[in-house]
């Protein structure tokens, strides 16, 4: 067997206790299977942690949470998350593993990394995802 194959049975296989962890090793498999890198941005936003973006729309810097997007002057967005049944892709093979292996809140951190935000200084909605991957 590969070190791709030992690599995807590990994240297909039990997940490791922590969310971490579970990300870590299914942003592996995906690096290996060609998938364009993800920055360390992942991890937070799985983890409901804190992280920044530039808008794309006026590059403001936003910070990122699991609730809301706000800007460098104290305005806020909510955060929408993905709904779970519109997945597809990736979101929708790192979201069925997680469930699939009971890891609800590594699935609730995948619907708000594929969720949309709004930029509270210009109002351009993206997606999450498409910033942090």
């Amino acid at each position: 067997m590969t070190a791709l194959g030992e690599l995807a049975d590990l994240a297909e296989g039990p997940l490791l206790p922590g969310a971490d962890d579970a990300m870590y090793l299914l942003e592996c498999v995906l690096v290996f299977e060609g998938v364009a890198y993800w920055a360390d941005d992942l991890a937070w936003a799985v983890a409901g942690e804190e992280y920044c973006l530039p808008c794309p729309g006026c590059a403001a810097e936003l910070v990122v949470y699991d609730k809301a997007c706000t800007d460098e002057t104290g305005g806020s967005r909510p955060l929408v998350h993905a709904d779970p049944r519109r997945l597809t892709g990736i979101g929708r093979r790192l979201h069925d593993t997680a469930i699939g292996h009971g890891r609800q809140h590594v699935a609730e951190g995948i619907l708000r990394l594929f969720g949309q935000a709004t930029c509270p200084l210009c109002a351009t909605e993206f997606s999450v995802a498409g910033r942090v991957l």
